[in-house]
Parts: C-alpha cells; sequence; structure tokens
C-alpha cells in the first residue's frame, strides 16, 4: 500500500510537472502567434506604402512626362530641359525665358545710357529666373526623354 501512495505521489507530481510544462509551451505559442500577426500586419503596412509610393511616382513620372510651361509632351524631336531647381520644361521655352533676361537687361542698359553721368546706375546681366519657382535659371542640363505609350 505504501508503494501505491507513493506511485499515486510520483504521478500527481508528474502530472503537476507536465500541466506546467504544459501551459508554458502555450504562453510561448501565444506570443509567437502575437510575432507572426504583428509581423504579417507590419508587412501588409509596407506593401501597402509601397503601392502608394508606386502609384506617386507613377504620377508624377505623367506629370514630368510634359513640359511645366506650355504642357506639350516630351517626345524625341521635343527635348527636355532641367534646371538647377529641378523644373523641366522644353527647348522652346527655356529659350524664351533666357530671352526674355536677354531682353530685360538691354532695356535697364538702354535706361543707364540715358541718365546723367552723376546719375549713372551700372546694370549687372539679368539673370533668368524659373517662372514655377522664381530660383536662378541656371545649369541648364538636356535631358533625354524617351516617348511613352500612355494606356
Amino acid at each position: 500500500m505504501a508503494d501505491v501512495c507513493k506511485w499515486s505521489k510520483c504521478s500527481m507530481l508528474l502530472q503537476l510537472e507536465l500541466d506546467k510544462e504544459l501551459k508554458r509551451v502555450k504562453e510561448e505559442a501565444a506570443k509567437k502567434a502575437e510575432e507572426v500577426l504583428m509581423l504579417q500586419q507590419a508587412l501588409r503596412h509596407q506593401k501597402r506604402r509601397a503601392e502608394k509610393r508606386k502609384v506617386q511616382m507613377e504620377k508624377m513620372r505623367t506629370q514630368m512626362a510634359s513640359c511645366a510651361i506650355c504642357w506639350n509632351p516630351f517626345s524625341d524631336e521635343l527635348k527636355a530641359v532641367s534646371a538647377r531647381c529641378g523644373h523641366l520644361c522644353c527647348l522652346q521655352c527655356s529659350q524664351h525665358i533666357v530671352d526674355r533676361a536677354a531682353i530685360e537687361t538691354n532695356r535697364l542698359r538702354a535706361l543707364e545710357r540715358q541718365k546723367p553721368n552723376r546719375h549713372r546706375v551700372y546694370v549687372r546681366k539679368v539673370k533668368a529666373q524659373c517662372p514655377m519657382c522664381r530660383g536662378l535659371w541656371s545649369h541648364l542640363k538636356k535631358v533625354h526623354i524617351r516617348e511613352r505609350n500612355c494606356e
């Protein structure tokens, strides 16, 4: 009888140990499930952000595919010109911007010549300004834009 009591106590202790181990395993599984759920949510969030960025880039690319001044689309015949500020325009509009600055410089020099020497104003060359942001229209760089098929 004493052996039976020892065995029953032993089995109860083993059962308690097994219950504790099972509880610990379930808690770990629940934590892992939470981590997996959080990773899935983070992955979905990153995927949505990537899709939004893709849509924004596509929208920006379609906007950049036309001149910011005359809205003519760029093609192989109509090249783009990029200024320091990053705005794009076609060669014709760029030439008008540069010509306008030269005309303004000539007009100011003519006014300078009309004034007497004591009131002389020394005119420096007027620099062209970007019509979009009024920044200096310098460092012009030709950009080759391939014709895109709009769908």
